[in-house]
């Protein structure tokens, strides 16, 4: 039996009696099956539990099992680990190479001399990168030095590795500059090892950062803007000073909920309570009139925006409700951006007399009439709604 033992807990039985057996395969290895035969006939084996039992026969019996390998999951691949070609390099000056038997799973490199070079790279690109790494097929004997720096200086490979990491952030001689790896050089020096020495490098790799998933931008709201809307009149309770410009874009993916734009603001003026207050618009459009009620007559105001969103309204089933999901806000700076005006004096409605619409601007028929001296003299072609 091979790649694994088999014992029974009795060394004789008789006839009628029941034998168990316990098999303990050899590391990496399994139990496939267990076989008992009494001549050319076959004994019936029960398992119950991780135990096998079987009734003894008449004759006596052979006992056979039969152990294979275990399955081997793959490491998992980094798919941030970018290979860096193997070469020996160009130019070696005084330094000799390394024997080298290139391979499909990995390079074979033999030393048999001091300064000898297994592989050189030049000014490894590196930009983004948090480390390099030596796989190596075996376990590496001692003796073999990593050089990574311009100048002199050079890095022991220990002893019975299989994999060796440098990473640019421990190492406070690091030299890589501008995403620029001077070398990467793997070598003997002056000793420490015993000839021949041999690596078997799988691969050399350089380590990615990993970037963080960029969330799909929903909307967005830019190139916003307030502004003193022309011909500003009070009327009717409110007034209609101020036009917030702006360039919305919504994605199709949430298109169909209808998402709409709220802006927030703040009205201010010396000696008075700020005033507060929301308005939506409309995403498909550019600008919005900000109409604001209950504001006094000759006065100087202003108004801050204070925050921008795009949202849209999804209905929750577990909890019966709409649910608000907010998909874009931006928060301004205390008077990042606003505008100031004054509020002049009070225009009038339809109907009244003219005798009180002297030199002011009044509302007739939803559009500013201009008088000068109780006589109209021109429409200014400025709507109120």
């Amino acid at each position: 039996i091979e790649n694994g033992t088999i014992k029974a807990d009795v060394e004789t039985a008789e006839e009628g009696a029941t034998v168990t057996l316990t098999a303990t395969p050899a590391e990496g290895y399994k139990l496939e099956a267990i076989t008992v035969t009494a001549g050319e006939a076959s004994v019936e084996v029960t398992e119950a539990e991780g135990a096998y039992t079987f009734v003894m026969p008449a004759a006596a019996v052979t006992v056979s099992a039969t152990f294979v390998a275990e399955a081997v999951e793959p490491e998992p691949v980094d798919p941030n680990l970018i290979k860096i070609a193997q070469s020996q390099g160009k130019d070696l000056d005084d330094f000799a190479r390394t024997e080298l038997v290139e391979g499909e799973e990995y390079n074979t490199y033999t030393a048999n001399a001091d300064l000898q070079i297994a592989m050189k790279m030049m000014n490894i690109d590196v930009a983004d990168c948090d480390y390099i790494v030596i796989k190596f097929a075996e376990e590496v004997a001692a003796g073999w030095k990593l050089g990574v720096y311009n100048g002199t200086g050079l890095l022991d490979i220990p002893e019975g590795v299989k994999e060796f990491k440098y990473v640019f952030a421990d190492d406070s001689k690091c030299e890589v500059t501008d995403g620029v790896l001077p070398q990467i050089c793997m070598m003997t020096f002056f000793g420490g090892y015993t000839a021949p020495l041999v690596a078997k490098v799988e691969g050399v790799y350089k380590h990615k950062v990993a970037s963080e998933p960029v969330e799909p931008e929903l909307a967005k709201v830019e190139n916003m803007t307030l502004t003193v809307a022309k011909d500003a009149v009070m009327a009717d309770d409110k007034t209609f000073p101020v036009v917030f410009g702006y360039t919305a874009t919504v994605d199709e993916s949430i298109a169909a909920m209808a998402p709409e734009g709220w802006i927030s603001y703040t009205v201010t003026a010396e000696g008075k309570e700020p005033i507060n207050g929301e308005i939506d618009f409309n995403v498909a459009k550019d600008t919005r009139n900000i109409w604001i009620p209950g504001l006094d007559n000759e006065t100087d105001y202003t108004v801050t925006i204070n925050s921008v969103s795009v949202l849209y309204y999804d209905f929750d089933f577990e909890s019966e409700s709409l649910e608000t999901i907010v998909v874009f806000e931006k928060k301004f700076e205390a008077g990042e951006l606003k505008a100031s005006f004054n509020t002049g004096v009070p225009v009038g409605i339809n109907g009244v007399a003219a005798g009180v619409k002297a030199n002011r601007k009044v509302v007739e028929n939803g559009r500013v009439v201009i008088y000068k001296n109780g006589v109209k003299t021109m429409s200014s072609g400025v709507s109120i709604r």
